[in-house]
């Protein structure tokens, strides 16, 4: 008689990151297979309670790195800032067309920089190491 280990998958997620936050470790898997079971027992996955079952080896196992949400929102943080100071910029190098508009002056551009970088709570410094990438 053979000992099958099977690992119980399931399908609650549609995202990786949320996936692994209710996951175990590769290191409390491998303490968990020592405790409890002999190194010549077999590992297979059962899917869909037990209707189907798939095999493990070396060329199925796949790493991912992943950004985190907070990376994530980062940088679409990052995204959208750098739009509004392109917006900005526009805005103040724009020579208006007729007498009566009145070009942006570099202290209110400046001024609206400034307010942009602390309404978004980046600083220049971490905007700038993020652009020279």
């Amino acid at each position: 008689m053979i000992r099958i280990v099977t690992l119980n998958t399931n399908r609650y997620t549609y995202d990786i990151r949320d996936a692994a936050a209710s996951s175990i470790t590769v290191r409390e898997l491998i303490d968990e297979l020592e405790r409890n079971y002999n190194e010549d027992d077999k590992i297979v996955f059962s899917n869909d309670n037990g209707y189907t079952y798939g095999y493990v080896t070396e060329d199925r196992l796949q790493e991912h790195n992943v950004k985190t949400s907070e990376e994530e929102e980062f940088e679409e943080k990052m995204e959208e800032l750098n739009d509004e100071l392109i917006n900005i910029k526009e805005e103040y190098e724009h020579v208006p067309a007729y007498e009566e508009d009145e070009a942006m002056s570099e202290k209110t551009y400046l001024e609206y920089r400034a307010n942009l970088f602390k309404g978004y709570g980046i600083t220049e410094e971490e905007y700038n190491k993020h652009y020279s990438k």
